[in-house]
């Protein structure tokens, strides 16, 4: 395992419970579970809002 490889596929893998998460948080807020559709979008969104968070956060403990 490279220095590179091993952290990004931690993030892969919280990233992908992350959007798990969010997409049953969405599902139970009330969008559509009989649409493939809105799952994957909230999926997605979930995902990248975390990516946001994670990023953002990192940024801020990294600079001060």
């Amino acid at each position: 395992m490279s220095k590179f490889l091993q952290p990004a596929i931690v993030i892969a893998v919280v990233f992908a419970i992350c959007g798990i998460f969010w997409t049953i948080l969405f599902l139970g807020a009330g969008l559509p579970l009989k649409f493939l559709a809105s799952w994957l979008f909230s999926f997605a969104v979930g995902t990248v809002f975390t990516a946001v968070v994670w990023y953002g956060l990192k940024n801020l403990f990294v600079n001060n």
